[in-house]
């Protein structure tokens, strides 16, 4: 059976779950593949969506360290390396490879150093001394944000497994991302929200309600961002993607309220680049990246992308790194491979760029999320993701329990709307277009408000229209159109054909080109062709709320998707950016990638092979880089002649060569610098780098020769395969 599919009457639109740039794309439909009209772009299952005080500092043993070893090194051989480090073994440990050795002369960090200078080794690190995780804030729900504190406890309706999160509790012993400044450049931000009033960020240079432009950006009165969409200094939240997503990174914890976010003690910066339906244009998110960074944010969170790339987006991002903004992005919700279908900004190839996929509550790679071994840095956790939403009153509800008779006109083409039983899940009645039957062939029937039934929106603004919708029309054929109609000029909304599957699911779109009208009214049509019929549609539990500034316990929801675990990364960059805020951008990103939690369903399918922990990226010498899969492979690009004449007795042969495969991309992100390890003929391999010189003997015959080289991973891996070069060389008389 034909699956549900959506066309939005937009030139550009985006999914609730993970917003999309340029095309159509999915609405909010709970468990259901939702996908746009003659496109494969679908977003798939969604739903409505400082440093550290002295006595934090680090702690170890004296004079130890914990040592691993490479594979394949000899008990002699580690034997010798203690020798020459002037160190004793005191034990080994459990751990394969591994022993903690006592040093002597020298500081640990010092020692820690010297041994990782060693081929042998694979990583030395001080013997932490840790102490009792604090506890749990007092925030109402923290126990169902199992992003960060996963202890296998159900949350909506799933169970999950002790320690899959991003260890944040952990982390907060260190820092909570005091004096960091995230932007979120998304819907907007729920500026009353009182989880996140607390941290929203107030631009210094800015005097707030002076109608000057203090700073001299362009922006008049951006005390606390701006909106890219509408061109003014009020960016709230029309949609709830963007407060959602603010909140999983930075909502204020210990408050006695709700949630808490991965760094709730960072600041957000509220940018508004996507409209109350979740689209947006190039430029406005171009713009409000620009922004980002020039005013100083450390992160940006960008729970969005799209197909196409654009050189106006990643020169953005070449902003953001030039002030050393870090960028987060989603990898999208198609269940694609980005490395084959890219999707940007996740895409985009700046080292200062994370890309997130999304897990579940099993550490398995959620099934909507896509990955890619060479675009895709990273998963957090993405699905039953509980976080904020902004405040909304009803002005109108419908459940269809009353007769339509003065509540609602109908007419058209083989008009047979009326209240009946409806066929799955819903309550007594609903609203139907053929009750009893299948609709007919070419059907063009409506049903509105009636003229005394019209909706009041007066002096309202950010509305929303929201119905639970059980479809059976025939795909691609015969559609469902839902519109708006006022006195300003009637505005499409969604044109839906397929089925739902004998469910409901609800549907929410804009219509705040109608705040403040006096006379709304909600309409659907039902439009057939001549070919075959269908049960139709069934809805129900039609809404139109606004925006409002109070709010209570049902200001939270749970969501699905990249955008989701994006926000955990975000905030996690935040916590080491605050931990070490000397380190780069760059230096960030790569962090963040080489400390993760490895994952049997993440490995070969993204550049890590895990999901983000906090608390290793926070720690003060995170552990070796994380093993390429596969190996890098090597390829020599340029080398001699293949047969040589030469006057020279030792004559010079230059040869170039790079790693290819997985390392092309990602290694650098991933704390794996490539190296080089050469020979000649038969020689060993050494140490070396592009481009390389071979001196080789001449004869006055023909002398074969042999070059080989091979990449080396920051891990240690090599290319089991190394590129090979033959040529020969022979002495001319002088």
């Amino acid at each position: 059976m034909e699956r549900l599919r959506v066309t939005r009457r937009k030139a550009v639109a985006a999914a609730i779950g993970a917003c999309i740039l340029g095309g159509t794309a999915a609405l909010s439909a709970p468990a259901l593949g939702v996908s746009a009209k003659g496109s494969s772009d679908g977003a798939g299952p969604l739903r409505a969506i400082a440093g550290t005080a002295a006595d934090d500092e680090p702690r170890f043993v004296e004079n130890q360290l914990i040592v691993k070893y490479r594979s394949g090194v000899t008990g002699g051989e580690r034997a010798e390396v203690r020798e020459d480090l002037d160190a004793a073994r005191k034990r080994q440990l459990s751990l394969a490879r591994t022993e903690l050795v006592r040093v002597r002369g020298r500081g640990v960090n010092s020692a820690a150093r010297a041994f990782e200078r060693r081929p042998e080794v694979r990583y030395a690190e001080p013997n932490f001394i840790y102490t009792a995780t604090a506890s749990p804030p007092n925030d109402t729900r923290f126990g169902e944000l199992w992003g960060l504190e996963n202890t296998g406890q159900p949350v909506n309706g799933s169970g999950g497994t002790a320690g899959v999160d991003i260890n944040a509790l952990t982390a907060w012993d260190t820092n909570r991302g005091g004096g960091t400044v995230i932007a979120i450049a998304d819907t907007g931000v729920a500026k009353d929200h009182p989880d996140l009033v607390p941290n929203l960020w107030s631009n210094p240079g800015e005097t707030p309600g002076n109608s000057t432009d203090d700073d001299g950006n362009g922006k008049v009165d951006d005390e606390r961002g701006w909106d890219f969409v509408d061109d003014d200094n009020d960016p709230d939240d029309f949609d709830a993607h963007g407060t959602h997503v603010a909140g999983t990174a930075a909502a204020q914890d210990g408050n006695s309220l709700g949630v808490a976010g991965a760094a709730p003690d960072a600041q957000i910066m509220a940018l508004r680049v996507l409209d109350g339906d979740g689209s947006g244009t190039n430029a406005n998110v171009a713009d409000g990246i620009a922004y980002a960074a020039e005013e100083g944010a450390d992160v940006i969170n960008l729970s969005l992308g799209g197909p196409s790339f654009s050189a106006t987006m990643s020169a953005a991002i070449d902003t953001a790194q030039a002030q050393d903004s870090l960028v987060v992005a989603a990898a999208g919700n198609q269940g694609s491979n980005n490395d084959a279908s890219p999707r940007y900004p996740c895409s985009y190839p700046q080292s200062n760029l994370i890309c997130v996929a999304a897990i579940d509550l099993n550490a398995n790679l959620a099934g909507f999320s896509n990955f890619g071994l060479s675009s895709v840095d990273v998963a957090a956790p993405g699905v039953d993701v509980l976080s904020t939403l902004p405040a909304y009153t009803p002005e109108f509800i419908e459940d269809f329990e009353s007769p339509l008779a003065g509540l609602w006109e109908h007419g058209g083409t083989n008009d047979s709307w009326a209240q009946a039983t409806a066929r799955s899940t819903s309550p007594t009645s609903s609203l139907e277009d053929s009750p009893g039957g299948s609709y007919l062939n070419d059907t063009d029937s409506f049903i509105r408000n009636d003229p005394a039934n019209t909706i009041d929106l007066s002096g309202e603004n950010g509305c929303r229209l929201d119905y639970r919708l059980d479809l059976d029309n025939e795909s691609d054929a015969d559609f469902l159109e839902v519109g708006v109609e006022g006195s300003s000029p009637s505005q499409a909304l969604a044109s839906l054909t397929g089925t739902t599957d004998d469910e409901f699911a609800t549907f929410s779109h804009s219509v705040s080109s109608f705040d403040g009208d006096s006379a709304v009214k909600v309409r659907f049509d039902q439009v057939t062709d001549d070919s075959r019929t269908f049960d139709g549609a069934y809805i129900d539990d039609v809404v139109v709320s606004c925006r409002d500034s109070s709010y209570g316990p049902s200001e939270y929801g749970f969501t699905d998707g990249t955008s989701m675990a994006t926000p955990h990364v975000a905030g996690t960059a935040a916590l080491v950016r605050a931990a070490f805020p000397a380190e780069s951008a760059t230096e960030v990103a790569t962090r963040i990638v080489q400390t993760v939690v490895p994952e049997p369903s993440l490995n070969g399918r993204i550049v890590s092979g895990g999901r983000v922990d906090a608390a290793a990226a926070t720690s003060p010498i995170p552990p070796g880089p994380v093993a390429l899969d596969p190996p890098p492979d090597t390829e020599i690009t340029k080398g001699p002649k293949r047969k040589v004449r030469t006057k020279a007795k030792r004559p010079t042969a230059k040869f170039r060569f790079k790693a290819t495969g997985a390392a092309t991309r990602s290694a650098a992100a991933a704390g794996n610098a490539i190296s080089f390890e050469c020979k000649r003929n038969k020689g060993g391999f050494k140490p070396c780098a592009s481009p390389h010189k071979v001196k080789v003997k001449a004869k006055r015959s023909f002398k074969r020769h042999t070059f080989r080289v091979r990449a080396v991973d920051g891990a240690g891996q090599v290319d089991p395969t190394p590129a090979k070069y033959k040529w020969k060389v022979k002495r001319r008389r002088a």
